[in-house]
């Protein structure tokens, strides 16, 4: 309703707005019916609601902020059924949406926020490995430790491309 027109039958912010319910119906029907292939419908709806609904500017801060909100919705459900790859699939899809706004957006005078939502993606997705299993008290399984490994590997490498001393003073 908002892209597909040449003239949109509604905005942005409704369209947007009605995006999240359809995701958040499809994850609580997910969750009531124990279907996994819901949840991950729900997932990559939610994944693509603001790709969807993006105008071409900026919004750095209300997409890593609904990213951060899905990405904990995500891990809850996650964690609630057990569903591994639910979180998994969060998780590659928060760092595909990160770099192609770092790839269109980032300059480096927007350092500061720019780490700070990657520090918060970060946390988020060291945490979830290992909290699962020690609450189920279960052995960390070799995935959730490469999961682990590739969200530090993900953020270190965003972390040090702009921290390097020839990013910091570009004029």
């Amino acid at each position: 309703a908002f892209q597909a027109y040449s003239t949109p039958v509604m905005g942005q912010t409704p369209a947007f707005l009605f995006m999240i319910a359809v995701t958040i119906a499809g994850m609580t029907l997910a969750v009531m019916h124990n279907a996994v292939s819901i949840s991950f419908l729900a997932v990559l709806g939610g994944l693509l609601t603001p790709v969807l609904v993006s105008t071409g500017q900026d919004s750095r801060d209300v997409l890593f902020a609904y990213l951060l909100v899905l990405n904990l919705g995500v891990i809850g459900v996650a964690f609630f059924r057990g569903w591994r790859l639910l979180d998994t699939l969060a998780m590659a899809g928060t760092f595909i949406l990160y770099a192609a706004w770092f790839a269109r957006f980032y300059k480096p005078e927007t350092l500061g926020p720019a780490l700070a939502w990657l520090a918060a993606f970060y946390v988020a997705y060291l945490v979830l490995p290992f909290v699962y299993h020690l609450a189920r008290k279960q052995p960390v399984t070799v995935e959730r430790f490469l999961m682990a490994i590739a969200n530090a590997a993900f953020c270190a490498s965003y972390a040090w491309y702009m921290l390097r001393t020839d990013q910091l003073f570009v004029m």
